[in-house]
Parts: structure tokens; C-alpha cells; sequence
């Protein structure tokens, strides 16, 4: 692999994350809180200790999202999709909208060669069709 194409993944896979953290975190939180029944569950599908990660109590479902993303790609990825779907859980189904269409904008916006198919996301070679 070349390293201009490692630059531009690395690009599109850092503006993608910032885009999870600074929209839809934020805008989740603004919205409709998510509170901290939400929080543990979206620990409990990451495998998080809640106690041990958050020792402060709860501040706030932007703040707390953004800690468990840590600016990392694939646990933005992850944190995405427990938050989709603990929306499902929780029959939030319109925050699970807002779930689908700001992470499908943020995939449009930075060209990652993947899908968001029913709260999960997909590669190109996982094409659901």
C-alpha cells in the first residue's frame, strides 16, 4: 500500500470519527438526552465496565459517548452500533433515525468504502446485495 493512500484512508477514517463525535453524539444529547439506562447498556454491548470507565457520575450522554470512542475509528464504529441498537432496545426509534441518517451522511461526506445496513456497518466486499 502506498503511503498516500494510507494518508487518505487515515483522513477519511479521522473525519469520519470527528463527525460521530462532534454531530451525532451532540445532537443525540440536545434532542433527547441519553440516559444513563442507555449509557449502561451500550457499555454492557461493548463489553465496558461502566464503574470502571466512568468513575464520576454521569454527566451527560455527548461527554460520556465521546470517553467511550476515545477518538479511535473502530470504537466510534462500535459505539455507533450499540447505540443504534440500544435505541431499537429502548423504543427510541426516532433517536434511531437520527442514529441512521447522521451516520450515513458522515459516510457520504468522507468517502469510506463502507455501508450502514440495519445499525451495523458494512464494507464494500460485504455488500448486502
Amino acid at each position: 500500500m502506498s503511503i498516500i493512500r494510507k494518508v487518505e484512508e487515515g483522513d477519511s477514517t479521522f473525519n469520519f470519527t470527528q463527525k460521530l463525535e462532534n454531530t451525532l453524539f451532540h445532537l443525540l444529547d440536545d434532542d433527547d438526552p441519553i440516559n444513563i439506562y442507555m449509557l449502561t447498556e451500550i457499555c454492557r454491548i461493548l463489553r465496558v465496565d461502566i464503574e470502571n470507565y466512568f468513575p464520576k457520575p454521569y454527566q451527560s450522554g455527548a461527554y460520556q459517548l465521546t470517553v467511550l470512542s476515545n477518538g479511535d475509528f473502530e470504537t466510534a464504529l462500535n459505539v455507533a452500533e450499540a447505540l443504534y441498537e440500544t435505541c431499537i432496545r429502548f423504543q427510541k426509534f426516532d433517536l434511531a433515525i437520527i442514529v441512521n441518517s447522521e451516520v450515513t451522511r458522515g459516510l457520504l461526506d468522507t468517502g469510506l468504502p463502507m455501508f450502514w445496513v440495519d445499525g451495523k456497518f458494512l464494507n464494500k466486499q460485504q455488500r448486502p446485495y
